[in-house]
């Protein structure tokens, strides 16, 4: 192997992330699981979402708003609340939000 070469990904590995924007169906109008999926993000974050996004456009804000509810989801696990079951020690009164 030469010294100088630096080895590519493989663009035929599904694991491998292409830039939209680079996508060759990029600028046709995003399907519908993605419109569906971005609605759903946008309630969970209170962001209002473009109904006429390209795929490219909707595959950015997708990634966009899964790092906004992922930030989110971590603030609210610091203040003590459980997402995943909708305790919250400040309302239920436990001095130890772990305790059952």
């Amino acid at each position: 192997m030469d010294d100088n070469s630096v080895q590519q990904p493989d663009p035929n590995d599904p694991q491998v992330q292409k830039d939209p924007e680079t996508w060759t169906t990029g600028k046709e109008a995003a399907t519908e699981p993605q419109k569906s999926y971005l609605q759903t993000l946008g309630q969970q974050t209170g962001e209002h979402v473009d109904d006429n996004l390209t795929k490219a456009e909707a595959s950015e804000k997708i990634e966009e708003l899964q790092q906004k509810r992922e930030e989110s989801d971590v603030a609210q696990k610091s203040d003590g609340y459980d997402i995943e079951t909708g305790d919250d020690p400040d309302l239920n009164g436990d001095d130890d939000a772990h305790a059952n």
